[in-house]
């Protein structure tokens, strides 16, 4: 979904959209299956015609913070990643003359979880959403792409909160 076309200066076209999947997760004995995304790129010499295999430049993931409490319940936090938004750039190396710099953009979205307990069952407790804008650069026409870069604040949002806001150090609010 969300395709999103570039040239280069030599006439190779680049095409970016998300790839969609899903990962297995476990908590303990509990398990699940979270859909995850990738931001896939794929280039072409003859205007379209005929497309490279598709290369993963960014891929979304699932992680777990637990630790085992006094009574031996897991506690902690699940946190569900997906990357959306993409949006493609090219641009003049900044120190090689005569090469171009493919830029990939996108926001990750993450759903962080608690994990809780109603009686002996665990649950997820009501998610924090967090939404960081990224970007990945490619210098060599999209063989091999960068580790993901921040490029803005990250905001976050909870249930029941009356806005978004930064997220902050020390969990401070804006004055």
């Amino acid at each position: 979904g969300d395709p999103v076309l570039i040239f280069d200066k030599k006439g190779r076209v680049y095409i970016t959209s998300i790839s969609i999947g899903t990962k297995d997760y476990s908590i303990g004995a509990a398990g699940g299956e979270a859909m995850i995304s990738s931001m896939a790129v794929a280039s072409s010499d003859d205007g379209g015609y005929t497309w490279n295999e598709p290369v993963s430049a960014a891929r979304s993931t699932v992680t777990t913070d637990v630790q085992t409490d006094p009574s031996g319940r897991l506690r902690g936090t699940i946190s569900l990643g997906f990357l959306d938004k993409p949006w493609l750039a090219v641009g003049p190396h900044p120190t090689i003359e005569d090469q171009e710099v493919i830029y990939l953009s996108y926001t990750e979205f993450v759903t962080r979880y608690d994990i809780l307990y109603i009686g002996e069952l665990p649950v997820l407790g009501a998610p924090v959403s967090l939404s960081t804008p990224k970007v990945v650069y490619s210098s060599d026409g999209g063989v091999t792409w960068s580790e993901p870069m921040a490029v803005g604040p990250t905001v976050k949002r909870e249930v029941g909160a009356g806005n978004s806001e930064p997220d902050r150090p020390g969990g401070e609010k804006p004055g």
